[in-house]
């Protein structure tokens, strides 16, 4: 009964029969869906419930199972293996044509196990597939749990094998994989293992009771590594590997990740273990290491797949997960995220931070990723099972198709709430639950299949292509079954007829295509695992000849690649495992090519250069600044403001950089956070930066410092330090310490803070910039307001001071009355954009446009509509200036949330937010909120909203109720009326040209340049070739746990072409850059005697960085 108690599962979907006829649209379509009675193919996967048998007592009742698609006679066409879970596994023979025989019961593959994943291997390597098919289910019996291994008897029959060849693991197994770990020349073994929620809902406790059970039970958890002996056995070699460790195994991918030469394995894990990411050592050992790659992954993680998309040469990582991208579907059945569970995890356990979306993992060189899920369009595709990442329409690029269903909805919180009622009255039984089970909502639902247009495009091109029918589709397996070119795919629903989809690419597509089959004389087992390249018109596809995949299931064998319109490639890179390579010159397109290693003269691969040099130079540890940790004092910004989207106590440090003492270095100050004092250091060419430790820093420690900047404030010739004082929620109540504060300098770089020289300050405030704007002949200053401290997003008081003989005097209600409530402004500059002699404000903020106030002789005069800059509002963050076109005039880089998002607000659905004490408790309210059918609707869920405002629960006692209500049925339309409300249409980055006459033309930046926020940049001209360049950095990590951290930034060079326009490299590799942390300011600074350029970079509650410039 204990099991019911901890009952914890998931969604649940009705499927259809796909016994249709092909209509003319179907006849458009890319993909054509074919009926049972034309192929032949009847299989349907169940799961029979009972009242001891179902969702309650194993977990993955309803999980389904993978599909093969296999040469098994060696004829040419691909054959079809379907696993099944209460129906016994089924083998298709192809007959051509699309026509298929059952052959099942006399190839001797039907068994009464609970079958999993289907794997295949030319395990003897007689030159004939073998099949391994895993065992799981409802059942503690070893007999039902063994893995088993039909070997192929060459005569259409198979032989069960598993025990003698040492490989009938007996644990709870989702899928296998053969490779070669060790680089002998035959194919080990790691079978993915997953564990049981039931043992213990509890987080906390889930390990304790795991590691308490038998160790018979307790290993089943565990997944297991088999080293091929050589001799037709395998040995258990998980402990002495490092791979031993409990999870929830549902995805498995292997490749080279971090390129060392051998083989990775990469495990999606269910539930809240994160997922595993085992480097492998060389030595035959592994080392699970994902925090050092991946800044976050999946929670619920399904199936994987690791290929190419951007033809980069580099392998990205595609996992799903089981976020609803429908607003009811997704405020019904999806569970807020636990912020004691979260930090438990991530805090705690140390595991990487994890959040319910689909995550795309672009590999950025070495195996470092950018997640960027939400900027392809791809996180959100319901309850999802398989992500196969191929070319689909010869196009030359892979798209990504996803399997989704789950049959019944058991995550519905009505639905559980109701079962969790009637154990209390009724008492915990069996028969309440199993009776509760036939009341769930079972909703069947369309798979996806995203085109990739290339330029890291996606489009859901699921209708367009026929991926039309709903259905609780699991493993899904892509082939070239009627051997004309491209491929089909046949997927493996649960309670419905699967899917045969023929592909029609080359029927109505003009796009060419080449495949290849790779053998080392009758060996198919060392070619695993070898990456293909082929190259055409300065472009290069890389896919890597390994075939379980997806969620499991294994793919028809063979490399196959789209060329599009190119119909001729100029060589084929076949990079064997064992590190030759195969050159193979103007191969025949629109062909399949067998390629025996044997027969080809092989060369041993070139290494990479170790010692190459890289443009850009870390140079952080060798430089004297290795001392400086920004160390962020903890505040829950979350306690108070429960629906906050982004902390913002955490928005330093900030830098300044000056020559403080004259002596024609460049010098700097790091600011520190509340409690810790900011530091000077002092630039020496001999001995790098060395610390000038002052009093005055350390009497002012209580401050936070959000700004920064060095300037003559009393005109006597050298540079004063000004410094922003802010901080988040935990300075709402102590306005003495968001008072700002102004050092001046002896002149030989000693700092006492002046008292009298500043106005009374009142604002957290963060941004500073100087200019003699009332052309007196000294600095006068704005500084910019970031936040109300505690009251998001309530506009700040900003403040424009005028120098009178270094006393500094708030004039902003006389002379910019419109700027001193702008908004929460994160950045400023200077510059004339009108060409009248006089430098004019622009400012950049959250929730605000890009705002530009004009210096007039009457005063600053917002001149953001005429413009044009008024209809873009976004989460801006940064704003520099240069003449990036060279045409006399300066231009501008405006820094935005970025593209990598899950809001994705456009001027016709903007996200909102609302802010108002809708509660009447006397604290403020926030409200983000997006359109949902004609109407607007909250972003967060009942149980979050509820949490910061109690009347919700009340008003709603079902989550239906208010996933079905819209912000008047929430709130009151006096109420919203009353609100402060912000609406963002546009979170891209942006390119701002000056094109003189008081015109200012806006341009996304580069797609490259939209991974993540642009918090700051640099602008130089690094390779001295006349035009400026950019660096940009950024991420912001605080995020409230519903909402991806914002992280995918690992700093990027653009190169300026001298038009406005840039090129760039994603790989780190050829940068040099790698800024992974949570930046929050970077500057210019000249190092060493011959005054190289550096990028001093600033990174919240960590060290400091320093990029040199090597060219």
């Amino acid at each position: 009964m204990k099991k019911l108690i901890h009952f914890f599962f998931v969604f649940t979907l009705f499927a259809c029969n796909s016994d249709s006829t092909i209509d003319n649209e179907a006849q458009k379509s890319l993909f054509t869906l074919l009926s049972s009675n034309e192929t032949g193919v009847t299989f349907t996967n169940t799961s029979i419930e009972t009242p001891e048998r179902n969702g309650g007592h194993y977990d993955y009742f309803y999980n389904g199972s993978g599909v093969a698609i296999v040469d098994i006679n060696n004829d040419g066409l691909a054959d079809v293996f379907f696993a099944g879970n209460d129906t016994p596994n089924k083998l298709y023979l192809n007959k051509g044509d699309f026509k298929f025989q059952d052959i099942s019961s006399s190839a001797g593959i039907e068994s009464n196990n609970w079958a999993t994943g289907v794997s295949i291997v030319d395990i003897n390597e007689d030159g004939w597939m073998d099949i391994y098919v895993c065992n799981s289910g409802p059942t503690v019996d070893d007999n039902l749990l063994a893995n088993q291994l039909y070997i192929n008897n060459r005569d259409l029959t198979f032989k069960e094998m598993g025990a003698k060849y040492g490989i009938n693991d007996t644990s709870y197994s989702s899928q296998a994989t053969f490779f070669d770990m060790d680089k002998d020349g035959d194919l080990d073994l790691f079978v993915m293992n997953h564990s049981s929620i039931n043992y213990e809902k509890d987080v906390h406790k889930w390990e304790e009771v795991l590691l308490n059970k038998p160790k018979r039970i307790r290993e089943k958890s565990y997944s297991t590594l088999y080293r091929n002996n050589g001799n037709g056995t395998f040995e258990d070699v998980t402990k002495e590997s490092g791979l031993y460790r409990p999870g929830f195994g549902l995805g498995v991918a292997v490749s080279d990740f971090d390129e060392n030469g051998f083989l990775d394995i990469y495990v999606a894990n269910d539930y809240f273990i994160p997922d595993f990411m085992f480097f492998n050592q060389g030595d035959g050992t592994f080392i699970e290491d994902i925090e050092s790659k991946v800044t976050h992954s999946s929670f619920f993680s399904m199936g994987c797949d690791a290929a190419d998309i951007n033809n980069d040469g580099l392998v990205d990582l595609a996992v799903v997960d089981m976020t609803p991208p429908d607003h009811f579907r997704n405020k019904t059945l999806m569970e807020s995220m636990d912020v004691n569970k979260f930090r438990y995890l991530t805090n705690y356990k140390g595991y990487v931070p994890q959040f319910m979306y689909n995550t795309f993992n672009l590999n950025r060189s070495k195996g470092n990723f950018s997640e960027i899920g939400h900027f392809l369009g791809i996180a959100e595709t319901d309850w999802s099972w398989a992500a196969l990442l191929v070319d689909f329409d010869n196009n030359s690029w892979k798209d990504l198709m996803v399997t989704n269903g789950f049959k019944r909805d058991t995550r519905n919180r009505d639905w559980m709430n109701e079962l969790s009622i009637r154990y209390e009255n009724e008492g915990v039984s069996a028969a309440v639950l199993y009776d509760q089970l036939q009341k769930t909502n079972s909703t069947p639902i369309a798979n996806y299949v995203f085109k990739n247009k290339g330029n890291l495009k996606f489009d859901d091109a699921s209708k367009d292509w026929g991926f039309n029918e709903l259905s609780f589709s699991q493993g899904a397996a892509y082939g070239d079954l009627d051997n004309d070119g491209d491929l089909d795919v046949v997927i493996n629903n649960l309670e419905s007829e699967a899917f045969v989809y023929r592909n029609n690419a080359t029927d109505w597509k003009n796009n060419h295509y080449i495949q290849f089959v790779l053998s080392d004389g009758n060996n198919t087992n060392s070619v695993m695992h070898s990456k293909i390249k082929i190259f055409t018109d300065n472009k290069e596809q890389l896919v890597e000849y390994s075939f379980a995949r997806g969620y499991l299931s294994s793919m028809h064998r063979l490399a196959h690649f789209g060329l599009g319109s190119i119909d001729e490639i100029e060589r084929v890179e076949i990079l064997w495992l064992d590190g030759t390579k195969t050159i193979i010159n103007n191969p025949e397109i629109d062909k399949k090519h067998y390629i025996d290693k044997k027969t080809y003269q092989n060369f041993i691969a070139e290494k990479e250069n170790i010692n190459v040099q890289y443009p850009f130079m870390d140079v952080s540890r060798g430089i004297g600044i290795s001392g400086f940790k920004h160390k962020e004092n903890k505040f829950d910004d979350y306690k108070t403001e429960v629906l906050l989207p982004h902390k913002q106590s955490t928005l330093g440090p900030s830098i300044a950089v000056g020559d403080i003492n004259g002596d024609g270095n460049e010098d700097f100050y790091v600011g520190g956070a509340k409690g810790q004092a900011g530091q000077i250091y002092i630039q020496d060419t001999k001995r790098g930066f060395v610390v000038s430790r002052q009093n005055t820093f350390i009497n002012d420690q209580g401050f936070e410092d959000l700004g920064a900047l060095f300037f003559d404030a009393d005109s006597d010739g050298d540079l004063d330090l000004y410094v922003a004082s802010g901080g988040g929620g935990d300075f709402k109540d102590d306005e003495l310490l968001l008072q700002d504060r102004l050092y001046l300098n002896s002149g030989q770089g000693q700092f006492k803070r002046s008292i009298q020289s500043l106005p009374d300050i009142k604002s957290s405030t963060a941004t500073i910039t100087a200019n003699d704007w009332d052309k007196d002949g000294d600095l006068d200053l704005f500084v910019g307001g970031r936040t109300k401290p505690g009251e998001y997003p309530l506009p700040p008081d900003s403040y424009l001071l005028e120098n009178k003989n270094g006393i500094f005097k708030d004039v902003t209600h006389n002379i910019a009355p419109q700027l001193k409530n702008a908004g929460m402004i994160t950045s400023s500059c200077w510059s004339d954009i009108d060409n009248d002699g006089r430098e004019d404000l622009i400012v950049v903020g959250e929730w605000m446009p890009i705002m530009a106030f004009l210096n007039t002789t009457e005063g600053f005069e917002n001149a953001s509509e005429q413009l044009g800059l008024s209809d873009d509002v976004g989460w801006f963050y940064s704003i520099n200036k240069g003449d990036f076109d060279n045409d006399g005039d300066e231009d501008f880089i405006v820094g935005n949330l970025g593209l990598n998002n899950k809001f994705q607000p456009t001027n016709k659905k903007p996200l909102h937010v609302y802010s108002n004490d809708f509660d009447e408790n006397g604290t403020l309210d926030i409200v983000l909120s997006k359109s949902y059918n004609g109407n607007l609707v909250p972003l967060r869920g009942k149980e979050c909203s509820t949490e910061q405002m109690p009347f919700i629960s009340e008003k709603f006692p079902l989550f239906s109720d208010f996933a079905s209500s819209n912000m008047v049925d929430i709130f009151g339309t006096e109420n919203l009326n009353s609100a402060l409300h912000y609406s963002a249409t546009n979170f891209a980055s942006i390119y701002i040209e000056n094109k003189g006459e008081k015109t200012l033309k806006m341009t996304e930046l580069l797609r490259e340049a939209q991974f993540s926020p642009i918090i700051d940049s640099v602008i130089w001209d690094f390779d001295d070739d006349g035009n400026l360049d950019l660096v940009i950095g950024g991420n912001i990590y605080n995020t409230e746990i519903e909402t991806p951290s914002y992280d995918a930034g690992k700093g990027l060079f653009l190169k300026g072409n001298g038009d406005g326009t840039f090129t760039t490299d994603l790989k780190i590799d050829d940068s040099g850059l790698f800024m992974p942390e949570n930046v929050k300011n970077l500057e210019l600074l000249f190092i060493l005697k011959e005054k190289r350029p550096a990028i001093l970079v600033a990174n919240n509650n960590s060290i400091l960085n320093l990029f040199a410039w090597t060219k």
